[in-house]
């Protein structure tokens, strides 16, 4: 029978605490031991400022593509039933998935870069596949409505930002930068129901979502192979990195 006395509670409350100082201090210490690297703050440096520039951008370059005709693609799948509003699962996946994985990127700043990093590749082959597929919008779609956007004051929702999808990429690429078991199941199911989600919406054609994870994939690569040929390459992380993504998800 469990023992429920003040001092049994007190003393769990104790460890408990202890646990989570002992976190905060390790990552404390994580970004300590990173920023004595002089190559690690050369890096921030310049990651930085470059996803705030990439950010800007895409959004401009979305707003243009907005005025721009394109081609609806007859897709089979989308074809067999009705579109299903599924925009409160969508965004609650998304977002409760990148709380979770930047609490956990935060103790491991080193990860924290390569993953940003590797989100503005993603962003500008995104650029380049919605530039070079001018894809007209599914006509039953139910619009994507980003509720955290639309409190902020967004304006008006995108919709033939197509090839690829973004939310189904950013779920992938957040599984392949996963250093725990747990982290990378939770990801790679979040990445599926996202992607179901988008297509039962016709928000995107079953094309956009399935390409989507070799774009995150090629992503973290190129990332990878930019880090071996920078002069400020860290090699014990991208030999752990690499070493990662050969074994793929065995763990």
């Amino acid at each position: 029978m469990r023992d429920y006395s003040i001092e049994r509670i007190e003393d769990e409350k104790k460890v408990d605490r202890e646990t989570d100082l002992g976190g905060i201090s390790d990552s404390l210490e994580a970004w300590r031991q990173a920023f004595a690297d002089r190559a690690f703050r050369w890096e921030l440096v310049l990651t930085l400022p470059g996803l705030v520039t990439i950010l800007g951008l895409f959004s401009n370059f979305l707003e243009r593509i907005e005025r721009r005709p394109g081609v609806e693609l007859a897709d089979p799948i989308l074809a067999m039933f009705r579109p299903i509003d599924a925009t409160v699962a969508t965004f609650l996946i998304l977002y409760v998935s990148l709380v979770i994985a930047i609490a956990y990127l935060l103790q491991e700043p080193r990860y924290l870069l390569v993953g940003v990093q590797a989100y503005i590749v993603l962003a500008l082959l995104r650029s380049l596949g919605i530039y070079l597929a001018p894809f007209d919008h599914p006509a039953d779609m139910i619009v994507l409505k980003d509720p955290v956007v639309e409190f902020f004051g967004g304006g008006k929702p995108f919709t033939k930002d197509l090839f690829f999808s973004g939310h189904t990429s950013l779920l992938f690429l957040l599984y392949l930068t996963a250093r725990k078991s747990w982290l990378s199941k939770l990801f790679l199911i979040s990445t599926i129901s996202v992607g179901i989600c988008v297509i039962a919406q016709h928000v995107h054609y079953s094309i956009d979502v399935l390409i989507a994870p070799f774009m995150a994939y090629a992503s973290l690569r190129l990332v990878g192979y930019m880090r071996g040929k920078a002069v400020f390459e860290a090699k014990p992380l991208l030999k752990q990195l690499t070493s990662q993504l050969k074994r793929g998800r065995d763990r």
